[in-house]
């Protein structure tokens, strides 16, 4: 139809992201365009930015993007980071809500692995240890869940779970790396579906 009119999509803008890399709202909205590519851009910022070079020129600049031919332009891997990023904290999130909260000790009683409360000062550092492994990679963080239940499992299993580490040992001794050999072992087991303590 002629005159069918699209309806318009929000972008949500975070503005502090604006202000670290150094982007306008107009910007951030064409980087957004390019990445989900699910919608139209809007008519001023098709005029404004993608027919003057010093916008594109700028963007590159700051290493968002490369520059092809007829005012086209791919994004770097710097500009796919503004949105693959966005989703950091509910990855931080669900690796602490699987990791397990506590293991039996030797002794009879248990020893804790984690603190449960994502908010705890405790876990500050840890948070940025792991949104440091998995912030380039964005297959990075379903790989390390895989391994992390491979590893819960073998250990249930064999009744090594009081030799778990710790979460921070676990993220600093990278164990996602360590036991990824398990993944090839149990390839027909779905391990997201077994509780832990």
């Amino acid at each position: 139809m002629e005159n069918e009119v699209i309806a318009p999509i929000k972008v949500t803008i975070d503005i502090s992201c604006l202000d670290i890399n150094e982007l306008t709202a107009d910007l951030y909205v064409l980087l957004h365009n390019k990445y989900f590519g699910n919608y139209e851009l809007p008519k001023r910022i098709k005029e404004s930015l993608l027919e003057d070079n010093q916008a594109l020129e700028y963007l590159q600049s700051l290493g968002f993007i490369k520059i092809l031919d007829n005012n086209d332009f791919d994004l770097r891997q710097l500009g796919i980071n503004l949105f693959v990023s966005t989703n950091n904290d509910e990855k931080w999130l669900e690796f602490l809500g699987t990791f397990p909260l506590k293991v039996p000790a030797r002794n009879n009683g248990t020893r804790a692995l984690k603190v449960a409360n994502p908010d705890s000062p405790a876990n500050s550092k840890i948070k940025a240890k792991y949104i440091s492994i998995i912030k380039n990679d964005p297959n990075k963080h379903s790989l390390i869940m895989k391994v992390l239940n491979a590893e819960m499992k073998m250990r249930k299993d064999s009744g090594n779970l009081p030799y778990m580490n710790a979460i921070d040992a676990w993220l600093n001794q990278a164990n996602y790396d360590k036991y990824m050999y398990l993944l090839d072992e149990a390839k027909d087991n779905n391990y997201e579906t077994e509780d832990y303590m």
